[in-house]
């Protein structure tokens, strides 16, 4: 049924793992499964954890729109990340100082408007663009 079937071990192993270099995300996929069980993952618990690793999203949500989901998704891992730095006490490096001569710049050719819009099957397409003779993002897209 797609749900957590022991929601009080789920939270022992989000507890046991809060300390560790991990982000958990949980996608809760389905129409009829009710998801206000796994809510309690998403919130911040940090009364029970020593700091937010979890994020769930509800995937029917965002079926639709994969930029979205994505992001929903992946919202809280940098925070998750600095989190997790702090608590171990890792401190950034200083910036890597580069000339401008160690950085390479190519000339820019030209610039190819590309549209790629997903069918029924949220298989992507491009509806237009691209390069008739020579079209990469058609070979990849079509493997």
């Amino acid at each position: 049924d797609s749900d957590v079937q022991d929601l009080e071990e789920t939270a022992q192993a989000m507890e046991t793992a809060s300390d560790a270099p991990l982000s958990v995300i949980f996608v809760g996929i389905g129409e009829t499964t009710d998801f206000r069980n796994m809510q309690f993952i998403d919130n911040d618990r940090q009364e029970r954890t020593l700091r937010d690793i979890a994020q769930f999203v509800h995937f029917n949500e965002f079926c639709r729109h994969s930029q979205k989901f994505t992001r929903e998704a992946l919202q809280e891992v940098p925070q998750q990340a600095v989190d997790y730095f702090h608590a171990q006490k890792i401190k950034p490096k200083e910036p890597a100082k580069v000339t401008d001569k160690e950085v390479l710049m190519l000339p820019v050719e030209e610039v190819v408007p590309l549209e790629i819009e997903f069918d029924r099957n949220q298989q992507p397409f491009i509806k237009s663009g691209g390069h008739e003779d020579h079209d990469i993002f058609r070979e990849l897209l079509e493997d």
